[in-house]
Parts: structure tokens; sequence; C-alpha cells
């Protein structure tokens, strides 16, 4: 008998930087173009909610469960793009 796997679709880092810049850029209100990749999320400005909010479609979005504290060790959209290409 042969078994039959299925991939799940695989989530680059580049995919993600992409996503979240959409995203802030999105709440924020700003163009893309004007996201840096490297800036720490703190220093975007964006309100606890909105961080809570994004944590929770990120998570829907790549399937991956992350939290809070993935954001604060990962605090950047190169980093936690890494991070979620990883798992």
């Amino acid at each position: 008998m042969t078994t039959v796997e299925t991939l799940e679709p695989t989530i680059t880092a580049e995919d993600v930087q992409q996503w979240l810049a959409e995203y802030i850029a999105d709440v924020l209100e700003i163009s893309e173009s004007a996201i840096d990749f490297d800036t720490p999320f703190h220093q975007f400005g964006l309100d606890s909610s909105a961080v809570v909010g994004l944590v929770a479609d990120l998570s829907e979005w790549s399937g991956v469960a992350i939290g809070i504290k993935s954001i604060r060790k990962n605090n950047s959209i190169h980093a936690l793009s890494r991070f979620i290409a990883e798992k």
C-alpha cells in the first residue's frame, strides 16, 4: 500500500515580509515603501490592540501559532519573517 503525503505550501521569509509591510502600512495609513524591515515593531507606533490584531491575523494567514512573545523576541519584520519561515 502506498501512502500519499500532502505538502502544505511553504511560506518564505519574503512572503511574510510582504504581508507584514502591507498590514502595517494599511493600519498606519502610510506607503509600504516607508516601512523599514529592520525597524523594531514598537517604533512603528502600533498600539496594543493593533499588535494583538497583527498577531492574530498573521497566525491565521501563515498557519503558524505566534504570540506577543514571538514579536518581542523577533522585534522587526526581518527577524519575525525568518522566525515564521523556519517553523
